[in-house]
């Protein structure tokens, strides 16, 4: 399960959200599952230290149940791409 802080404050607000896939205190799988299950519409930019393997795995799991992953980023971070990845963002209206 996701981290509990993150669980409880979700309200699914967000147009973006970078997820870094190695995180101490939880899994980014279970971070993916977790956003799947609550149909998550915000745009997605996945990071991992780990192989190009392990975050192309990732992120076609983030895609299969509908995610919108915009890209994945290999640590350290490529800062020019991660800024050209949140410049496509769409700001989606308040509701």
């Amino acid at each position: 399960m996701p981290s509990r802080p993150f669980v409880d404050n979700y309200s699914g607000d967000f147009d973006a959200m970078v997820l870094d896939l190695t995180m101490s205190d939880m899994e980014g799988i279970e971070l993916i599952r977790f956003l799947a299950g609550k149909n998550c519409a915000s745009s997605l930019i996945l990071i991992s230290g780990y192989g190009k393997g392990m975050l192309g795995a990732g992120g076609q799991l983030a895609q299969e149940p509908g995610l919108n992953v915009m890209g994945v980023i290999h640590r350290p971070i490529d800062v020019d791409r991660l800024s050209g990845l949140l410049c496509k963002v769409e700001v989606r209206e308040a509701v």
